[in-house]
């Protein structure tokens, strides 16, 4: 169970990750930003980091 829960949640960060990467590509400097500290919240929050 908790194998399985480590792997959604790698999985669901390599979309994350993979995503921001693509996402970046297309935006401006000033929104590679927002997009990397959405990102980052998003990776904090599926840890669950206090």
């Amino acid at each position: 169970m908790c194998s399985h829960h480590f792997l959604s949640l790698f999985l669901v960060i390599v979309v994350e990750y993979t995503f921001c990467c693509w996402h970046v590509r297309i935006v401006l400097p000033f929104e590679f930003v927002s997009v990397l500290f959405t990102c980052t919240q998003a990776v904090l929050f599926l840890f669950d980091l206090p």
